[in-house]
């Protein structure tokens, strides 16, 4: 269980690099970068509970 965990922080800080580096490059404004942020961390929690409920079986 510990090493689901430990791929999910490692996921997360991937999407948050990659967010970082992609509003970087694009210059996007702050507001419209955190709404694709909250949208990408909503997905990654309902990817997670998807793996955990797959795990359980």
């Amino acid at each position: 269980m510990q090493k689901v965990i430990m791929v999910v922080i490692l996921i997360f800080c991937i999407l948050f690099l990659m967010l970082s580096v992609s509003s970087y490059i694009f210059s996007l404004e702050i507001p419209r970068y955190i709404q694709s942020f909250r949208e990408w961390f909503y997905v990654l929690i309902g990817l997670y509970i998807i793996f955990v409920i797959v795990r359980q079986r």
